[in-house]
C-alpha cells in the first residue's frame, strides 16, 4: 500500500517538471495500441515464416483481442487525463524499503524521460504488485487485495478521477502487450523467450477477461488503509518480523 502512495507522490511532484531543452518522449494509450496491431502482424508474419508454431500462436491469440482493445481505448476521453512525466519502471527491485514495509527510496530513472497519460505509468506498477506468481514462477492471478490497495495508497495522496478508473484496466492491458511485442521482436532466445511470451500471453488473456469486474472493484470496493508503526531505536527488528508488522 505505501509503494501505491509514494508513486502518488511522485506523480504529485513531477506533476509541473520542466526538463528544459530536451523534447520527452511523449506516450499515449491511442497511440500504443496502433503501434501494437502493426507490430503484431510483423511478427505474426516472420514467426510463422521460421516456423516457431508456438510464437505464432500467441501472437495471434492476442492479434485477436487488439481491435476490441484499441475500441475500449478510444472510449475513453484521453484528451482530460492528467499527463506528466513517469518512473517508467516501478516495481519492488527499484525501491528501498523499511523493516515496516514503508517505501523509504525510489531508484532509477533510467526512463523517467517518458511523459504521457498518468493512468499508463500506474498501470505498470498496479501490475507489478498486484501479481501472483505460481510455484513455477508463472504469472497465475491477480491479488485483488494487493491490487486495490495499491490504488487507495495511490489515491490517500493523489485521487484519481472517475475516467482514469475506469481506463486503468485498459492501461494495464496495453503495457502488458507494449511487453509481450518487445520480447517476441527480442534477441531473447530458447526456454526464456518462450517463457516469457507465454507469461505475458497468459496476463493479457487475463486481464482482457476480467477487465469489467476488475474496474468495478476499483470504482466500488473500499480498501481499509493501516498506518504504519513509528520504529524506535528500542524496537526489536526480529520482533517485529515475527509479529508480521
Amino acid at each position: 500500500i505505501d509503494a501505491g502512495r509514494k508513486l502518488g507522490l511522485y506523480h504529485k511532484y513531477v506533476q509541473d517538471f520542466n526538463c528544459g531543452a530536451g523534447s520527452p518522449k511523449t506516450i499515449t494509450l491511442l497511440d500504443t495500441t496502433d503501434q501494437q496491431l502493426e507490430a503484431a502482424y510483423t511478427e505474426l508474419v516472420r514467426s510463422e515464416q521460421q516456423g516457431d508454431a508456438a510464437i505464432a500462436e500467441h501472437i495471434k491469440g492476442i492479434q485477436e483481442m487488439l481491435p476490441k482493445i484499441k475500441e475500449h481505448v478510444a472510449s475513453h476521453p484521453l484528451d482530460d487525463f492528467v499527463q506528466h512525466h513517469f518512473h517508467a519502471d516501478y516495481h519492488r527491485g527499484n525501491l528501498l524499503f523499511a523493516i515496516d514495509g514503508e517505501v523509504t527510496c525510489i531508484l532509477d530513472f533510467e526512463a523517467a524521460y517518458k511523459h504521457g497519460q498518468r493512468v499508463i505509468d500506474l498501470a505498470t506498477a498496479l501490475y507489478n504488485f498486484s501479481i501472483k506468481y505460481s510455484p513455477e514462477g508463472m504469472f497465475e492471478e491477480v491479488d485483488r487485495e494487493r491490487f486495490v490497495g495499491f490504488v487507495r495508497g495511490y489515491e490517500e495522496v493523489n485521487p484519481l478521477a472517475q475516467a482514469e478508473k475506469n481506463a486503468l484496466i485498459d492501461a494495464v492491458i496495453t503495457s502488458r502487450i507494449d511487453y509481450f511485442c518487445w520480447f517476441v521482436k527480442s534477441h531473447i532466445a530458447g526456454e526464456e523467450k518462450a517463457h516469457l511470451i507465454k507469461e505475458y500471453s497468459h496476463a493479457i488473456k487475463l486481464f482482457y477477461e476480467q477487465r469489467d469486474d476488475l474496474t468495478n472493484i476499483l470504482l466500488d470496493v473500499t480498501f481499509p488503509i493501516p498506518s504504519y508503526r513509528v520504529l524506535t531505536s528500542d524496537t526489536d527488528p526480529e520482533q517485529l518480523y515475527k509479529n508480521g508488522a
